[in-house]
C-alpha cells in the first residue's frame, strides 16, 4: 500500500515549497515534522464529532489521520532527496512520528469508551470491552515512556547513527498501528448504535484491538530487549587467572601502547579463580 501512494504523491510533494521568505527570514512552512504535528491536532475534532454524534465522519477523519501517516514520510524521503541528507533530524522524525500516534490513539480510544452505549449489552461484554480499551491504553502508555527514554538516550548519544534504530518502528510497531487505527475508525462507527457489539463495526473493532494487543506486547518487549542488548555490549568483562593479572596491567602500561592508543584507559579488569 505504502509503494503506491510514494510512487503517486512524491511529484505532488516535490511541488510543494518547503520554506517561505518573510522579509529576511526563511520560515519552514512544509516538512515531515509539520504534517506530524498538524495530523496530530486532528484528535480535537474527532472527539467533537464522536461526542455529537458524528460517527461516520469521526471515521473518515481516523482514516485521514492514518494517511497522513504515510504523507509524513513520503515527504521526508523526497526533501531528502531534493534538499540533502541533512535537512531534518531523522531521530526527532522517527520519534515524533510514533509519538504523536500514540497521543492520537489514546485519547481516541478514550473518547470512543466515553460515547459508547452500554444500555443494551451485557455486564460481561461491556467489562470486557472497558478492560481491552484499557489494556491497550496502558500499553501504549508503556512504549511511549520507553520511546522518550530511548529518544533522549540517542539524542545524547555520540553515535547518532546507530542510535537512529532505538526510535525507528519495528515491523511489530507498524502492524500494531495499522491494525489500531482500523479498529478506531470500527467503533467510531459502533458508537452511531444502541447495541454497538451487535452491529459489525463494533465486532470488527474488537477483532482489531484484540489483535493489537499481541502486537503490542510484542513492540514492547522488543524495544526492552533491544536495550537490554545495548547495555550489555557497554560492559567488557574480562576473566583472567590471579596470577596474570599484574603481567597484563605491566604490558598495557608499557610506553608503545600508550602511543598507540592515547585516548584508551583501563577501566575495569575482573579476575577470577580459573
Amino acid at each position: 500500500m505504502y509503494t503506491p501512494l510514494q510512487y503517486h504523491l512524491s511529484p505532488y510533494m516535490a511541488r510543494i515549497p518547503r520554506c517561505v521568505r518573510i522579509g529576511n527570514k526563511t520560515v519552514t512552512v512544509f516538512n515531515a515534522n509539520i504534517v506530524t504535528y498538524s495530523r496530530t491536532l486532528l484528535i480535537i475534532p474527532i472527539a467533537w464529532l464522536l461526542k455529537y454524534d458524528y460517527p461516520i465522519t469521526a471515521c473518515l477523519l481516523v482514516l485521514f489521520h492514518d494517511f497522513l501517516d504515510h504523507v509524513d514520510g513520503i515527504v521526508a524521503k523526497v526533501q531528502k532527496r531534493i534538499y540533502g541528507d541533512n535537512i531534518d533530524d531523522p531521530l526527532l522524525g522517527g520519534f515524533m512520528d510514533a509519538f504523536c500516534d500514540k497521543i492520537v490513539n489514546v485519547f481516541c480510544l478514550w473518547t470512543i469508551v466515553q460515547e459508547t452505549y452500554f444500555e443494551q449489552t451485557s455486564y460481561f461484554l461491556s467489562i470486557g470491552f472497558v478492560l481491552l480499551c484499557y489494556t491497550i491504553i496502558g500499553l501504549e502508555t508503556a512504549i511511549g515512556v520507553v520511546r522518550v527514554q530511548d529518544f533522549f538516550a540517542a539524542t545524547y548519544s555520540k553515535n547518532q547513527l546507530s542510535s537512529q534504530g532505538s526510535t525507528a518502528a519495528a515491523m511489530e510497531g507498524k502492524l500494531k498501528e495499522k491494525l489500531e487505527s482500523m479498529g478506531l475508525a470500527f467503533l467510531c462507527l459502533s458508537t452511531g448504535h444502541l447495541a454497538p457489539f451487535h452491529h459489525w463495526s463494533g465486532i470488527s473493532g474488537l477483532v482489531c484491538f484484540t489483535l493489537t494487543i499481541r502486537l503490542a506486547y510484542a513492540s514492547l518487549a522488543k524495544k526492552l530487549e533491544a536495550r537490554r542488548m545495548k547495555e550489555k555490549k557497554k560492559t567488557v568483562t574480562i576473566d583472567l587467572p590471579p596470577e596474570t593479572l599484574p603481567r597484563l596491567v605491566e604490558t598495557l602500561q608499557h610506553p608503545f601502547f600508550e602511543r598507540l592508543l592515547p585516548e584508551q584507559r583501563i577501566n575495569n579488569v575482573t579476575s577470577s579463580k580459573s
